[in-house]
């Protein structure tokens, strides 16, 4: 309401901005307003999750600097099994864009990730949710009818997952690999040959950590140079 306010021209005030995320109603319309950004991704999350973050991660925080191939092998391991996440939560986040696009959310989305998906000490991913129970744990008013399927199915198809799935699901399953990753690489098992030791702790992966290892939105720096 806030930002549908100030972004109308009669009562935009000057030197207030928003930067708004695109989630799956692509911002209301809001884009077109000069004081706002919108991110072409579903939310800021959604860029924590590319590989030169990992990548950058692996090598600064666990202090992977002059292996190679054990980094290579850590980034692929960790595409092959965010694939996996992606396909376990297909149906909840067409769940979730069916109801942005038809108006029945009812309340905020749980950002609790255990009551969808789980990730054991072994890395293994397991959905734990039902398909009749998914309109109560995403708090939305209703299962979506055949109809609302078939009518978003096609677009919803067209969504590039890992950018434009719900970034707080991709957010709490990035932690969770992170501290899969912590582990086996303190015992030194599965990717790692011997054990290693760091300083790293996952409360450490702020936003603002992330940011500088994130790539800039499009078209983020001529929105900054106009204002």
């Amino acid at each position: 309401q806030i930002l549908s306010y100030f972004s109308r021209e009669a009562e935009r005030p000057e030197k207030v901005y928003f930067i708004v995320d695109k989630d799956f109603d692509e911002n209301k319309g809001f884009n077109e307003a000069p004081n706002v950004f919108c991110l072409d991704r579903y939310s800021v999350e959604n860029y924590f999750m590319d590989v030169r973050v990992l990548e950058s991660i692996i090598i600064e925080e666990f202090g992977v600097y002059d292996d190679e191939e054990l980094v290579d092998s850590i980034l692929v391991s960790y595409l092959r099994k965010v694939e996996e996440f992606l396909e376990l939560m297909r149906l909840p986040n067409f769940y979730l864009y069916i109801s942005a696009k038809e108006g029945i959310k009812k309340g905020r989305t749980t950002s609790q990730l255990s009551k969808l998906v789980t990730m054991d000490a072994s890395g293994t991913l397991e959905a734990v949710f039902s398909e009749e129970d998914l309109a109560e744990i995403l708090c939305i008013e209703r299962a979506p009818t055949p109809e609302e399927i078939d009518r978003h199915g096609e677009s919803y198809s067209q969504l590039t997952p890992l950018k434009e799935y719900r970034g707080k699901f991709l957010f709490a399953f990035l932690k969770k690999w992170l501290e899969y990753l912590c582990s086996t690489a303190k015992k030194g098992i599965e990717l790692f040959s011997e054990p290693r030791s760091f300083t790293f702790n996952i409360q450490n992966l702020t936003f603002r950590a992330l940011a500088s290892r994130s790539e800039l939105p499009s078209g983020f720096s001529d929105f900054i140079r106009s204002i």
